[in-house]
């Protein structure tokens, strides 16, 4: 809670403390420690998902304790407890060949940017050219398709990585 007697007042106290907290190790028991780190590993998405039960069994058995993964646009959320069960999960889904989306960790972040206007038959080592003269050095460039008809369209993909600065 706040010393704050306006806040307090307003009933709004609890929140921004809660906004504004900085944690030290001072103020921080082992669990709350434990909690924080849990929020930090983000969930893979199994697309096709066909036998549920099944699948979480053999996740649960790889990861070494029981993994909770709600359904959610048919899609099967997997939340995990740490990077190395992310990893194990990771690698488990592509030995299975499934198809998955994983949410991208903060330290392997790209950026993606997407260039429009340009013709279909536009050169993509000209657009390279043009980047690298600038300073960045993209991973790859690509020509993006329509999902339903799968016709070229004037859109450009070019994916770097992200500098931090």
């Amino acid at each position: 809670m706040c010393n704050n007697t306006f806040g307090s007042q307003l009933g709004i106290s609890l929140w921004i403390t809660n906004m504004d907290t900085d944690y030290s190790d001072d103020d921080m028991n082992s669990s709350d420690r434990e909690e924080i780190k849990q929020k930090r590993t983000s969930p893979i998405m199994i697309d096709e998902a066909l036998n549920t039960p099944t699948l979480m069994d053999e996740i649960s058995t790889i990861v070494g304790v029981k993994i909770m993964a709600p359904m959610v646009n048919r899609k099967l959320k997997v939340f995990q407890e740490s990077f190395e069960a992310h990893i194990k999960i990771q690698n488990f889904i592509s030995v299975k060949t499934l198809k998955s989306h994983p949410f991208e960790m903060q330290n392997q972040k790209q950026l993606k940017i997407i260039i429009t206007a340009l013709p279909i038959d536009y050169d993509q080592a000209e657009i390279l050219e043009e980047i690298k003269s600038q300073g960045p050095n993209p991973e790859h460039i690509s020509l993006l398709k329509s999902r339903r008809t799968e016709a070229n369209m004037s859109l450009f993909l070019i994916v770097m990585n992200k500098i931090n600065q």
